[in-house]
């Protein structure tokens, strides 16, 4: 019931937009904490995401991030879990809004591989506003936790 509720009118920030990363914090820690090897770190290290906000049909916040493999769709339908991977791992995704953050816990699929990781969540909150509105995404494995930060892209549709 309280997940329906929560679904039921659009809330929290308005994330609606182009937007890219400007700010990284903790990182390549957190990758190595997730066991990602050295070259993928290295790489994903020197890349800069860019990201496109908007509400799906069903009102539910989704982004495209542009991957050097082509766009990757995120969605982020409140109280209902959303298949996606993690470095090769099928797991769910489900959000809830939390305040004014749009918090997302990550579960893997397989119940083995569940055992073996550690606890896995996202938080994606706005700072500032206007032209100087940051999109924040705060990342944890573990104990550790990694921030990103995104400014709205003024370059997008150019």
């Amino acid at each position: 019931a309280e997940a329906a509720a929560q679904a039921a009118a659009p809330r929290g920030p308005d994330f609606t937009g182009a937007w890219v990363l400007t700010r990284s914090e903790n990182f390549e820690k957190y990758l190595e904490a997730m066991g990602v090897g050295w070259a993928k770190r290295k790489v994903a290290m020197q890349m800069t995401p860019k990201q496109e906000w908007s509400r799906g049909p069903d009102g539910d916040w989704q982004q495209v991030a542009k991957t050097p493999v082509g766009p990757k769709l995120e969605a982020f339908p409140i109280g209902k879990p959303f298949p996606d991977e993690v470095d090769g791992i099928k797991v769910s995704k489900v959000s809830r809004w939390d305040g004014d953050v749009l918090a997302t816990d990550v579960t893997p699929d397989d119940p083995a591989m569940a055992k073996k990781m550690q606890a896995m969540s996202m938080r994606r909150f706005m700072t500032g506003s206007g032209r100087d509105a940051k999109l924040v995404l705060e990342m944890k494995y573990g104990a550790t936790t990694c921030i990103r930060e995104f400014s709205r892209d003024t370059s997008a549709g150019k």
